[in-house]
């Protein structure tokens, strides 16, 4: 009997840590604005910004590149998904629209993120890095 008391508290200890961390995860990916600095483990145009702010009511909002894009994201832990977005519908010359195209392909693919030192990262599925992003001063 003891023992399983003794593993129950164990177990709930290491559950209220994981949600410790995952809310201080949340709470850094939150209300902050992201700019991509490689997308699809390439570089990025240097006069071009895509970027995203994640809002705390469930609201993502940002620049693909050339166009506005706007929609809602679900989050749990340190998964994170984005159904299809809203954008403005402008025209850029040939390098902004694909640079956009690989953004926005890539938060669809998004599945999880993760922070480093100094970047915020989403992954795909498979665990593969899509969009490295630094916070936005």
């Amino acid at each position: 009997m003891r023992r399983q008391v003794w593993t129950l508290a164990l177990l709930a200890a290491v559950a209220a840590i994981a949600t410790s961390t995952a809310s201080l995860a949340n709470e850094r990916l939150v209300g902050t604005t992201w700019r991509a600095v490689e997308i699809q483990g390439g570089s990025v145009l240097d006069e071009v910004r895509s970027d995203i702010t994640i809002g705390a009511d469930g609201k993502i909002s940002g620049s693909a590149a050339c166009n506005r894009m706007f929609g809602t994201y679900t989050i749990e832990g340190n998964n994170i998904s984005f159904p299809p977005m809203g954008a403005t519908r402008m025209a850029c010359a040939r390098p902004v629209m694909r640079q956009e195209y690989e953004f926005l392909r890539a938060l669809i693919a998004t599945r999880s993120f993760s922070f480093d030192k100094t970047h915020l990262v989403f992954r795909n599925a498979a665990g593969a890095e899509v969009i490295r992003f630094v916070a936005q001063q």
